[in-house]
């Protein structure tokens, strides 16, 4: 159980999760700032660029935006 939560958190640490994670942020902040606008629907405007991607980096994009 301990190697899973080492092998999500270094997954989770790649430069490319935490470039997608900060975009990810800086895209929820301004989606949340609109009104009307939320969570789901920022990760739902996002679905289609976070497809192809490794899946720690497109959730870690999705989670931020959330």
């Amino acid at each position: 159980m301990v190697e899973a939560i080492l092998s999500g958190l270094t997954a989770l640490l790649t430069p490319q999760a935490i470039l997608f994670m900060l975009i990810g942020v800086g895209y929820g902040l301004i989606v949340g700032i609109l009104p009307g606008l939320g969570g789901i629907v920022a990760m739902t405007l996002l679905l289609p660029f976070a497809y192809g991607y490794e899946l720690a980096a497109t959730l870690a994009l999705l989670l931020g935006a959330h």
